[in-house]
């Protein structure tokens, strides 16, 4: 996201030792230095996940829900947007990865993930051009990989007291 100008973060909650809710947020508003090339969302793509080892490192699985609002144009003749900018794309699906600690005190994690899903999409075309006009209305069904990322984290442990 990072290589696109998307802002992203992500809040990780624990709710027992083996499972954890992960809601990511995406924001992007912006063109990339000329109107027909544009990757403008916002998008949610909250996960309930089960971590096989207690403390939520090593490997998980996750059952994840998603949703986005878009408006894309790369080099070419269209430009993609969601139904009247209210039909989000929706969808959901599962994925996997591994969290490790990258320091002693196991505050700052490092995590890899992938994750594919099935999604619905209802879009209008436009030609890829200022103020370019409808093309048609599309309704389809995208299925395939939702997420790669790599992410660096660190852990507050909020509301945790410490035992001497």
């Amino acid at each position: 996201m990072w290589a696109m100008l998307i802002a992203n973060v992500a809040i990780d909650f624990d709710l027992s030792p083996h499972w954890s809710l992960s809601i990511p947020v995406y924001y992007s508003g912006i063109n990339y230095f000329v109107e027909t090339l544009k990757f403008r969302t916002f998008a949610l793509q909250p996960a309930v996940r089960y971590h096989f080892r207690r403390g939520q490192d090593g490997f998980f699985v996750d059952a994840h829900f998603g949703m986005a609002y878009y408006n894309v144009a790369v080099p070419g003749a269209y430009r993609y947007q969601d139904h009247s900018m209210t039909s989000p794309m929706w969808g959901g699906g599962i994925g996997f990865g591994y969290r490790m600690p990258l320091t002693p005190d196991r505050r700052w994690k490092f995590e890899v993930a992938v994750g594919a899903g099935v999604y619905s999409l209802h879009y209008d075309r436009f030609r890829n051009e200022h103020n370019g006009k409808l093309v048609d209305t599309r309704k389809e069904v995208y299925y395939g990989l939702d997420h790669v990322s790599v992410s660096f984290g660190y852990m507050f442990n909020v509301g945790k007291t410490h035992k001497k």
